[in-house]
This record gives structure tokens, C-alpha cells and sequence, in this order.
């Protein structure tokens, strides 16, 4: 590329497209940029992705990269080794990340067999408002049974186009005992069904907590931001501590959220992991900031410090566009942004990592402004 861009060649030409003239111009530019090298004693260049980190290197400074993107370093050894330095952290990284995917497509593939096997369990003890029918239409019609009887035809007045229910009986039970064997079935059926909804309810706030962590498994993250989403699953028994490591005497310290300078000095925080919300709302946040989050999808906790000012509609799209980039709603549109006063945040006592109450909140919809991320140098 950067031969074709200095012989002036499209990157799009084509061997039909070449003739004499454009291969001379390639041979000259390789000869000309051989000599650059040589006479500038192989001065080596870095470029760096949107981070900041080198991806390549080259003995002579690139024109067809951009320049914001290129620092030059003392020697060619110097960047080469910055170059693999990098490469070889960025495979451990991904390494580590694929493995906590892994361990977190496990765990939400469990729990997701387990809603379904409590839906069925569910809807199986919804018979109980049957059982409890029965009771209630044999005493009515207790007049009408006799011990024997192994069926009763009785109308339903619960059916407001007066309908008829058949109900089986046992023949060898009295009325009143039939009525009876029905309110137990239904005081035992309403006990399972009360059972499996708090169960259900426990089952679906364990796969959004498992939805926190794959959003916070999104690239880009860094290596604290593993170590701290790592640490996380141990302690709540996602991740199993290896054997041969050993248990770390303190947790380790919170990462700082990530800040993005919004315009007329406006501060906008983001956390980027479930430890760091709970550090940024918790501790950080001031009761007067603003406080936004994807309304019932998971996401980052988003802080814009208030200072005691109000908050402009501006500074607020922008910040509502942040915590939908950090969300598992990243690239939808008509996205549902609450958002309220810190002070109406709260963490009830042992909740999982990340969760809060809130209220008092307003909600915008959010279509994701290009403008505004690439602003945050976010796309």
C-alpha cells in the first residue's frame, strides 16, 4: 500500500490495468524508498489503533497512514519489540476473555434449562384454581351427591355464559369428604405454585446477572477490566479459584470508570464492569449527580457529574447515548434511557454486584447519535 500510494496508483488497479509505465513507476518508488531507508539509518515509526497501542511498525515513516496515528521510537528494534510486546498481551487478553465467555455461555445455557423446566412445573400447578373449583361447586351442590356417585354435573358460576363443569368424584368418599380431597389438592397445588413463582423470579434475576457480565465482556475492555470481571465470578461461584493459586488476602482495588469530557468542562463517567458501577454509584456519584441506565437491559451504570448546576438536554443526549453504546442494546434504535437524581439509587442489602433500585426517573428513546459517539471517539 504504501508503495502504491507514493507511485501515486490506485489500490483498486488491476494487473489488466498495468502497462510499462505504471510497473516503472513501482520499480522507481520501491528504489527511491529503499534509499529513504537507508539514508535515514532504518528510523523506525509505531502505529497505533484507537487505543493508543502499537499494531505495526515500519523503518520509515508511512504516508499512507495517518499521521495522529503514527510516533516515531528510537530504533527499529525498539519497535519491533513494542509491536510483539503488544500483540502477545492483546492474545493473552483475548485468550482470557474467551474463557470467561465460555464459563458465562455455560452458566446462562443452565439456567435457561432450568427456567424452561420451572415454566412447565408452573403451568402443571396452575391446576390448583381447578382443585379449588371443584371444592367449592361440590359444596355448593352438596345436596345432590350421594356416596357412590363417581361424577357431578353442576354449573359454573364463575362462567358468565352459565356454563356446566363435570367433576370426577370418588365413589367411595362421602360429599363432604370429595370436597374435602379437592381443597387439599388445591391447598397443596397453591403451596408448589407459590414455590416455582419465587424460584422463577430467582431464575430470571440470575440470567440478567449473567446479562451484566457478557455486556461487560464486550470489547473493547482492558486487562484490569478482566481481572475485576474474573475476580467477580469467583466470588459469586461462577468461576471456580485454580488449585494452585492462592486465595488473595484482600479484593483487589476497583478500576477506575472511564471519564469522557463532554462540552463546557461537563465530566460524564462510565463504569465498565458490575464492579465498577457499584464503586461509580455507590461511592462516587454525588446525590445530586444524574444517574442513566437502558431501561430492564443490561448496561453500564452513567454518572454525569451535576456540580450543582442543572444538566442541559444536550449534556443529557450525550450522556444517554453513552450508556447505550455500553449496553447489550448497542446498535438498536428507540432505545429506553432512565435516568434520576443518584440520591433515588439505592443497593439493597446482598444483591448481586451492579444491581440497584431506582426511582422517580424520567425515560428518553434513544436513536444513537454517530456524531455524538464519534465525538467520544466511540463508533
Amino acid at each position: 500500500l504504501e508503495v502504491l500510494h507514493r507511485a501515486g496508483i490506485s489500490t483498486t488497479a488491476t494487473v489488466g490495468d498495468s502497462d510499462l509505465e505504471v510497473i516503472n513507476r513501482i520499480f522507481n518508488t520501491l528504489v527511491s524508498l529503499d534509499r529513504k531507508i537507508q539514508e535515514d539509518n532504518y528510523s523506525a515509526f509505531l502505529y497505533l489503533d484507537e487505543r493508543g497501542k502499537p499494531i505495526d511498525f515500519f523503518p520509515y515513516k508511512p504516508l499512507h497512514l495517518p499521521v495522529d496515528k503514527l510516533i516515531s521510537v528510537p530504533n527499529l528494534i525498539t519497535a519491533i519489540e513494542s509491536t510483539l510486546q503488544h500483540l502477545n498481551e492483546e492474545s493473552s487478553l483475548q485468550r482470557k476473555a474467551d474463557r470467561l465467555k465460555k464459563v458465562l455461555k455455560e452458566a446462562k445455557k443452565k439456567a435457561l434449562k432450568k427456567r424452561s423446566k420451572q415454566e412447565v412445573e408452573f403451568s402443571n400447578a396452575e391446576d390448583a384454581n381447578t382443585y379449588q373449583l371443584y371444592g367449592e361447586l361440590i359444596t355448593v351442590h352438596l345436596g345432590e351427591i350421594t356416596r357412590g356417585q363417581t361424577e357431578l354435573l353442576a354449573s359454573n358460576y364463575y362462567d358468565p355464559e352459565g356454563g356446566s363443569v363435570l367433576i370426577p368424584l370418588d365413589p367411595a368418599l362421602s360429599p363432604v369428604e370429595n370436597s374435602q380431597f379437592y381443597y387439599k389438592k388445591y391447598n397443596k397445588a397453591k403451596k408448589g405454585l407459590d414455590k416455582i413463582q419465587r424460584q422463577l423470579n430467582i431464575t430470571e434475576i440470575e440470567l440478567d446477572y449473567l446479562a451484566s457480565l457478557e455486556n461487560s465482556l464486550q470489547e473493547p475492555y482492558s486487562f484490569e477490566d478482566l481481572m475485576e470481571i474474573e475476580e467477580e465470578m469467583q466470588e459469586t461461584g461462577l468461576l471456580k479459584m485454580k488449585s494452585k493459586s492462592k486465595p488473595r488476602s484482600r479484593p483487589l482495588p476497583v478500576s477506575k470508570p472511564s471519564v469522557f469530557r463532554a462540552g463546557d468542562g461537563w465530566e460524564i463517567l462510565v463504569g465498565r464492569n458490575n464492579k465498577q458501577n457499584d464503586q461509580l454509584t455507590m461511592k462516587i456519584a454525588s446525590p445530586g449527580d444524574l444517574w442513566l441506565h437502558t431501561q430492564k437491559i443490561p448496561g453500564s451504570h452513567v454518572i454525569i457529574r451535576s456540580q450543582g448546576k442543572t444538566v442541559t438536554k444536550d449534556i443529557l443526549l450525550e450522556a444517554a447515548n453513552l450508556a447505550v453504546y455500553f449496553s447489550k442494546a448497542q446498535g438498536s434504535s428507540k432505545v429506553p434511557v432512565d435516568y434520576t437524581e443518584k440520591r433515588h439509587v439505592r443497593k439493597p442489602s446482598g444483591s448481586r454486584p451492579g444491581f440497584v433500585l431506582y426511582d422517580h426517573f424520567q425515560t428518553l428513546i434513544i436513536d444513537p447519535d454517530a456524531e455524538i459517539l464519534e465525538k467520544f471517539g466511540l463508533r
